[in-house]
Order: structure tokens, then C-alpha cells, then sequence
């Protein structure tokens, strides 16, 4: 590791808003996202990335990229000398971590000693050198296919989860996500749970649930119109989906955010 120049907690409407696509820029230095939410996407060299909570995301200097909504991540931005290059070069550019308490953990106290001890803190580094260490083997991509447990390619699985980010409006069915990368629903089934740690009813519904979220705190549409908007059946469905996810029906979680303005 050269040095390091960055280390937080990145919220793009922070630095972009109202925007739906920030600008595309040329990536200069190693950068490591792990996203919190299921929000928004990245496109990295043409190729479209969902963020979903767990995913992470290795940029390599020279990467064409731009993001595509609301997105809130952990960050780190660093130069890298060629032993640590030749590494994260081989690492795929994006992955499910396997614990992401444990990743949350070790960017939470990376970003505290950036800001207390400054960017050449001995301790700092050494808790970035267990981060990569943790990304390198996690990455891996011979676990990431042995995590799979079938034969269906991850970009393909990952081409489904893109397909649930894009039709969660829709009246989609199991069948109807197979049948988008030509496996059958049971074979496929079991290769995407195993591979994400959920099923994809689950990534459906989580999917549903946070533009829902979204809806309630930044819009004023009525509820029935959030229910059609998200996908939902029913508004008995979504009232009790959404409170078994956040202990709270919507109109209550809506009402917080008139308390908190």
C-alpha cells in the first residue's frame, strides 16, 4: 500500500442532488465499496452492477464508471504498490461478502482512525491490510463458485438479480426469473439462494420494500399508489410485509418523517 486518501461513509445524494446518474469518470486509484443498501446501481466498463446490502465492489485504476440513483456505501480509496496491485487485480469486480458484520466492523473502525489519527497511522493500516486480506479470500473466485454449489455461472445469477431490479414492479414469478437466463426454476432456485444466502422471492420482496421505503419518506403518494408502484397484490400484503421487515406499518413509518423535519 502507497497511501491512503480515503475512508467514509459515501451517500450520493449528498454530493449529487436530484441527480439519477452521476457524471462517468475514469477511476485513478483502488477503490472498495461495500453497499448498505439495495439501492441504485453502479455500471462499471459498460457492465450493470444492483447494489443490494452486502455486495462489494473492487475499482481499478483505468475503470470506466458511473452510478444510477440514490446509493449509500462504506468507502476506501487508496494507491497500492505492485505486490498488492497484482492481488486486487485479479479479484472480480463485484462479490456478496460473507459476513458483513464483520466488513462493517472493520470499515467503521478504519473510518474512525482515518479522521482521529490521520491517513499514515501505523493501526490504520493494519486494520486495512485485514480488510484486504478478508476481500482477497472472499473474493476468490474458485469460492465464489464452490459457494454457487452448481453449475450456473455467477454473472448469469447475477444477470437474474439485475433482471429482479428491473421487473419488481411486475407480477413476476420464480418462473418468469429462470426463464430469463434459461434455467429451470427448481435448478435455479437452489443455485440462487445458495449463491446470494437468500431466495429469490426474498430479493424480491427486499427489493419491493426499500423503493417503498423510499416512496413514503420523499414522496407524497397516496399508499395505494406506492403498493402498485412497488409490485405489491395487495395492501393487506404490503402493510403486513412491511411491518413483519421493520416493526412498523407505513403509514406510521411515514408519519416519522413529518416528526423529524
Amino acid at each position: 500500500m502507497t497511501e491512503l486518501l480515503r475512508a467514509s461513509v459515501y451517500d450520493s445524494t449528498l454530493f449529487f442532488k436530484n441527480a439519477k446518474k452521476t457524471p462517468e469518470r475514469t477511476v485513478t486509484c483502488f477503490e472498495l465499496e461495500l453497499y448498505i443498501s439495495g439501492e441504485g446501481s453502479s455500471v462499471v466498463d459498460g457492465l450493470l452492477y444492483p447494489h443490494q446490502k452486502g455486495r462489494f465492489l473492487v475499482g481499478r485504476p483505468g475503470m470506466k464508471r458511473y452510478s444510477l440513483n440514490r446509493f449509500v456505501c462504506y468507502c476506501l480509496h487508496f494507491t497500492a504498490d505492485e505486490s498488492i496491485s497484482t492481488y486486487l487485480n485479479e479479484l472480480p469486480t463485484v462479490f456478496f461478502v460473507s459476513d458483513f458484520e464483520l466488513y462493517e466492523r472493520l470499515f467503521q473502525e478504519i473510518i474512525r482512525l482515518f479522521d482521529s489519527e490521520g491517513p499514515h497511522s501505523f493501526l490504520l493500516k493494519s486494520k486495512v491490510y485485514a480488510l484486504l486480506d478478508l476481500v482477497i479470500k472472499d473474493a476468490d473466485q474458485k469460492t465464489q463458485q464452490k459457494k454457487a454449489g452448481v453449475k450456473i455461472p455467477p454473472e448469469l445469477l447475477n444477470r437474474a438479480m439485475q433482471f429482479i431490479d428491473e421487473n419488481y414492479e411486475r407480477n413476476i414469478s420464480l418462473e418468469d426469473i429462470a426463464k430469463h437466463i434459461r434455467f429451470s426454476p427448481i435448478y435455479f432456485h437452489n443455485a440462487f439462494t445458495t449463491y446470494f444466502g437468500k431466495t429469490p422471492h426474498a430479493c424480491l420482496t427486499e427489493k419491493r420494500l426499500d423503493t417503498a421505503k423510499i416512496l413514503l419518506l420523499t414522496t407524497d403518494k397516496p399508499i395505494s399508489e406506492i403498493i402498485e408502484v412497488c409490485g405489491f397484490s395487495s395492501h393487506s400484503y404490503f402493510d403486513y410485509t412491511f411491518k413483519k421487515a421493520f416493526g412498523i406499518t407505513p403509514s406510521a413509518f411515514r408519519k416519522q418523517r413529518y416528526i423529524l423535519q
